[in-house]
């Protein structure tokens, strides 16, 4: 029974592992904006809400970040970080910024 229960875990953290980089993936497609900018940008604030400096120990253990991060058990809160960050809904073209400054000028 612990085989299946171990099976089922490594499977979650596959699948967190996977849900972070599809989210990323399509991000960067949807915004135009560098993928590598979008992993940088979550460690950086991974840095401040999870109180753990992912880039600089990827540099010192000589390891993935993520892979650092699946180790501590936190692929889950790293997960529930990128939802809220890379969220499609905050992306905002040009156009649209530009619409929502004429209209703070406006009142509106």
């Amino acid at each position: 029974m612990s085989v299946e229960t171990n099976e089922v875990e490594e499977k979650q953290v596959l699948n967190f592992r996977n849900e972070i980089g599809i989210l990323l993936k399509e991000y960067a497609f949807q915004s135009n904006t560098g993928h590598q900018s979008l992993w940088n940008q979550l460690y950086s604030l991974a840095k401040l809400t999870m109180h753990r400096d992912y880039k600089l120990l990827s540099k010192i253990e000589k390891k993935a970040a993520i892979q650092i991060v699946e180790e501590e058990g936190r692929l889950e809160e790293l997960y529930d970080l990128a939802k809220v960050i890379f969220d499609p809904s905050n992306i905002t073209t040009r156009e649209d910024f530009l619409q929502s400054l004429e209209e703070m000028k406006k009142g509106g």
